[in-house]
């Protein structure tokens, strides 16, 4: 139930992420439609503004030429020609530029949708892969991000490096021309070297203004990109407010100074080279703005392109961000649109290129303007065999000013295409958008239905582990109900054992008991058993090693150097009659320590009689007290001497297949001095060696028939980890049985 609880809340996660998701990109899109509304009617209200400011100029214009024209219209038929040649390359010049500038706006169109398709297709791709890869997406968002931020910080460093170049390229060309027009109006005549001087004062202003225009333009770029297109509209506003101001206060000081030197000349070369002058300056101004124009209609363009980079790129980091256990979908994303940012810095590189390229034309357009000049001075030269051309230079003159409209015309145009092509652009990015979020909504029904699946799945699992419990517990209790015969034949085996061990020490006691009277009485020999009594002991038809009782005892060695802790009291009554012996000392069917413990009387009777004070003197003798104190306290003594915790691991060690693994350190300070003495006494005493063989060989047995229904060998475990098993343990390790 938890886990299908889990899955319900990672559905409903999901489900959010995904919701939220779709409102952040329909948040995206409102606003990217509405900043690019915004822009477009900022632009085309300036567009009108300006154009209305031109037209206002040319009316100007217009009325001054028309009130000179009765004073040059005579003079100027010389140089009709020249014009007239001038004017078809401006107009062919101007027709190239129109036509290159619309086919690299098809080629800004085309990348666009190329761009727009690869997007769509990567989305679907990375619908596609999204189940497949979910692991590392937090590790390679933030390197995507950094990647994408380093990048468009190169790539807006190198736009503005290449927009200060080129701003100073036109600096330098307009600057160039202003020194050539000086230079040609330098050889005429003093009136016309005045109003020359003026006009190249005037267009070296006008190329500093522009390079400082176009300087505070660039290098704000990077701080425009991050404020956004509002920042951007309210600069370019600035911007063309100011040029539009100075554009009108230096024609209305030339129109102010021209009409002066009209007024003032008195004869008609006088008025015809400040009306030619005029002319010249209008349309060198006419092609400055129009330059201007063009620059900024580039600059919006890429400002355009850098808004749609950006929003593609802010868009990425906020579907990754969101859709986290979509991991490797959104990194795929990310890739696509790292690749995307590419491409649309490598068209933000190109339209820069097409700029420096049309600026390089403007260069053209200025040689051929310094070419006009020339020609210009030269038909002042000849100006007054010509002056009877003046409706040559009338004509003239309104041919410029159409061909400046004309560029006007031509530049608005291309103004149209690029907000077209934003436009496209903009409806290919929301259909992209609509791709992935339907993309999102499948990969989100796949994880649900998955997750249901798994669910269901584990469900299946539960019952076949349920139905294997169920098998597990039927087979426990069948072993439950089993284990109180195993148990009963083991508790048989272990009652046969300690009724041995009694039977033992009740012989032991009668051994005692007949030494103590021995003594008291000072009977010279061997002492005589006393009657047994009529009822014999009787036989047990099977003999067992004690299982559970620390009773394995060796007899001392006959010096009796080393006295053992005895943990038996011994002093009991003597009443008790003693059994019936067999007269070698021999009971049929008992134990190895029964054996002992006859074997032991027996020595004990065989000895020659003596004084009562012999016992005493003779130090190689001992007294049977001390083989029943060294029996009952030596399996004590042992369990003591052995680390239980060491006997564990080590005896698990030997089990599984290990050899030479019991060492000294198996036993405590006081269990190697036991160790040893059990050693010595194996290696010296043959009935000592004879007992401890007999008793392993009987625990040994006794282990075997345990293991045959032993199958986790826990009992074995238990037999061998017991003081019986302690006392083996080093018997076996004495003997060199774990070898």
């Amino acid at each position: 139930e938890r886990l299908g609880v889990r899955i319900g809340e990672s559905a409903e996660a999901l489900a959010a992420r995904a919701s939220d998701l779709g409102r952040i990109f329909d948040a995206a899109d409102q606003q990217l439609i509405s900043r690019i509304a915004e822009g477009s009617e900022a632009l085309s209200a300036r567009a009108s503004e300006i154009g209305r400011i031109f037209d206002e100029a040319d009316h100007r214009l217009v009325s001054r030429i028309a009130d000179s024209t009765s004073t040059i219209g005579e003079h100027a038929d010389n140089i009709v020609g020249a014009f007239a040649s001038t004017e078809q390359r401006v107009a062919e010049r101007a027709r190239q530029t129109g036509q290159e500038l619309a086919v690299h706006a098809r080629e800004i169109e085309q990348a666009l949708a190329g761009a727009d398709e690869r997007l769509a297709s990567s989305a679907a791709a990375a619908a596609a892969r999204v189940e497949e890869q979910v692991a590392g997406v937090e590790n390679r968002l933030v390197y995507t991000t950094e990647t994408i931020g380093q990048k468009l910080n190169e790539q807006v460093s190198t736009a503005e490096a290449q927009l200060i170049s080129r701003a100073n390229a036109i600096a330098e060309t307009f600057t160039a021309v202003g020194q050539h027009i000086g230079q040609s109006t330098n050889d005429a005549a003093k009136t016309i070297g005045t109003n020359t001087r003026e006009l190249n004062t005037m267009l070296a202003a006008r190329s500093a203004e522009i390079s400082k225009i176009l300087d505070e333009t660039a290098r704000p770029l990077v701080e425009r990109f991050a404020q956004g297109g509002s920042e951007l509209q309210k600069s370019m506003e600035e911007v063309t407010e100011r040029a539009t101001e100075k554009l009108r206060s230096e024609n209305a000081t030339l129109v102010n100074a021209l009409a002066s030197r009209t007024a003032e000349t008195l004869s008609a070369v006088e008025g015809a080279r400040s009306t030619l002058a005029d002319s010249v300056a209008d349309l060198i101004g006419r092609m400055s703005t129009s330059s201007s124009q063009l620059g900024q209609l580039i600059e919006q363009a890429a400002a355009n392109l850098g808004q749609v980079d950006e929003r593609l790129t802010g868009s990425t980091q906020s579907f990754a961000a969101t859709t986290e256990k979509a991991a490797q979908t959104f990194a795929s994303s990310a890739r696509l649109v790292d690749s995307n940012t590419t491409r649309l810095t490598e068209l933000s590189s190109a339209t820069l290129r097409e700029v420096a390229s049309i600026a390089t034309k403007f260069d053209e357009h200025s040689r051929l303007l310094s070419s006009a000049s020339d020609l210009l001075s030269s038909a002042q030269s000849n100006l007054e065999h010509t002056l009877e051309r003046q409706s040559s230079l009338e004509d003239l003159a309104v041919g410029l000013v159409k061909k400046s409209e004309d560029l006007e015309k031509v530049m608005r145009s291309f103004e149209d295409l690029v907000g077209q092509t934003l436009q496209n652009a903009e409806g290919k990015t929301l259909e992209s958008a609509d791709k992935i979020r339907t993309a999102i909504a499948d990969v989100v029904d796949s994880a649900t239905k998955r997750f249901a699946d798994a669910t269901e799945e584990m469900r299946r699992t539960a019952g076949s582990i349920k139905s294997e419990l169920d098998l597990t517990r039927a087979e426990l209790k069948k072993g439950v109900i089993e284990m109180p015969e195993e148990a009963k034949e083991s508790t048989t085996a272990i009652r046969r054992a300690v009724s041995e061990q009694i039977n033992a020490l009740r012989e032991l006691s009668d051994i005692v008991a007949k030494s103590g009277r021995s003594t008291d009485s000072s009977e010279p020999r061997n002492l005589r058993p006393a009657p047994q009594a009529p009822a014999a002991r009787a036989t047990e038809p099977l003999r067992r090693p004690p299982a559970q009782q620390p009773e394995p005892r060796a007899p001392q060695a006959p010096s009796g150097d080393t006295a053992l802790r005895g943990t038996l009291d011994l002093e009991r009554p003597a009443e008790t009659a003693p059994r019936q012996r067999d007269p070698n000392g021999r009971t049929p069917q008992g134990g190895w320590v029964r054996d002992l413990l006859t074997g032991a009387s027996r020595e004990e009777g065989a000895k020659p009689a003596a004084p009562s004070e012999a016992p005493r003197s003779a130090p190689a003798q001992r007294s049977p007290l001390h083989v029943v104190e060294s029996l009952n306290s030596l399996s004590v003594d042992i369990a003591r001497a052995i680390d239980h915790d060491a006997s564990i691991e080590l005896w698990n060690r030997y089990r599984r297949g290990e050899r030479d693994v019991f060492t000294r350190r198996l036993y405590t300070l006081k269990g190697q001095q036991t160790f040893d003495e059990i050693r010595r006494k194996y290696q010296m005493e043959a009935e000592f060696r004879a007992a401890v063989d007999r008793y392993c060989d009987d625990f040994e047995k006794l282990l075997k028939d345990v293991s045959r229904n032993d199958r986790d060998n826990m009992m074995a475990q238990t037999y061998l980890t017991s003081d019986t098993g302690k006392v083996y343990t080093m018997l076996a390790h004495a003997s060199g049985r774990l070898h």
